[in-house]
Order: C-alpha cells, then sequence, then structure tokens
C-alpha cells in the first residue's frame, strides 16, 4: 500500500484546505494487524508545508482504519484542531459501538463537536461536493469537486489507498 495525500485547496474560499480522508494513523491503531504503520499523514503534510491547523475539513469517504487513522493522535485528540470531520450518517450509523473505531474516531471526534454527520448529497462551498455512493460500506461517499468552466471531477476512494480521477458525466450521460 502507497501512502498518498489528498489535499483540495479551494481558492474561492478563502483557500480552504479539504483533507481527503486521515490515513493509516500511529502504529497504536486497530488496523495495525494488517495496515502499514505507522502512517506517514503528520509527516507527509509537513513536506506539503501544511500544519494540521491549516486544514479546514476532513472528508472520511468511509470508516476503515486505513482511512481515518489520524482523525485522532494516539491520545485521543482530534490531530487537526480547527477542522470538521465530515462522514455520512449512514456510515456511522451502520457502524458497530463495540468496533475499535467507533472508540478511536467517533466517540472523540462526537465529544468535541467536530464530526459532521451529513445524510446525502452535501455541499461545501463553491466547488466541492459529497455524493454519496455507498457500496463499499453503507455510507461510503465520494467527492465532487467542480471547475469553473463546468466539468468536474468525481474523487473516489477505491481499494487500499489509491484514488481515482473519474469525469463526471454531463447532461444526458455523456462526459463532460
Amino acid at each position: 500500500m502507497a501512502a498518498e495525500l489528498l489535499v483540495l485547496r479551494d481558492r474561492a474560499a478563502r483557500g480552504r484546505r479539504v483533507l481527503v480522508d486521515a490515513g493509516v494513523g500511529p502504529a497504536e491503531r486497530p488496523g495495525a494487524p494488517w495496515c502499514p504503520v505507522p502512517g506517514r499523514l503528520p509527516e507527509a503534510l509537513a513536506e506539503a508545508g501544511i500544519a494540521p491547523a491549516d486544514v479546514e475539513s476532513v472528508v472520511l469517504t468511509h470508516l476503515h482504519e486505513d482511512h481515518v487513522g489520524w482523525s485522532t493522535t494516539a491520545a485521543g485528540d482530534p490531530l487537526f484542531p480547527r477542522a470538521r470531520y465530515i462522514v455520512q450518517h449512514a456510515e456511522t450509523a451502520a457502524l458497530d459501538r463495540s468496533d475499535p473505531l467507533w472508540q478511536w474516531v467517533v466517540e472523540p471526534l462526537r465529544a468535541t463537536g467536530q464530526l459532521d454527520e451529513v445524510r446525502g448529497e452535501h455541499r461545501l462551498g463553491r466547488v466541492v461536493t459529497f455524493l454519496p455512493t455507498p457500496g463499499h460500506t453503507p455510507g461510503h461517499q465520494s467527492v465532487l469537486v467542480e471547475q469553473s468552466d463546468g466539468r468536474g471531477v468525481v474523487v473516489h476512494r477505491t481499494v487500499g489507498t489509491r484514488q481515482a480521477l473519474t469525469p463526471r458525466p454531463g447532461p444526458g450521460g455523456g462526459r463532460r
């Protein structure tokens, strides 16, 4: 599994930084038996010149260990202190309360008031929209990034940590 960093910068909204997924996480995470821990997200952000406090939104495409690991620190504090963490309500509703991710991610983010559990399509600013894409998990979501010329790109997380960029169909099913 290759570690990849996807940060969207919305120049139309004062340069808002939106992080798509929070990676594998520290060695103490529940995914440690099968994920390459510790994850490098904090280092990768620093190399890109981005401090955790610079991230305004973290999109959790789904609640699997390799996508939410750095949502909180090993101590249970949000890694991104100013960020809203956005996940589909269907995803948290489907997560078993005995799953370690409930204690590592959902409870701490709810406790700080930073977890936004959205229902269905949700817009963030003028160019980023979250689209429900259930299948991999009940509440999986993808990210639509729209450009000023009307074209869009759907960012979705696939098996492993690679992201795929797919042109969004235009009116009548054609590609824009």
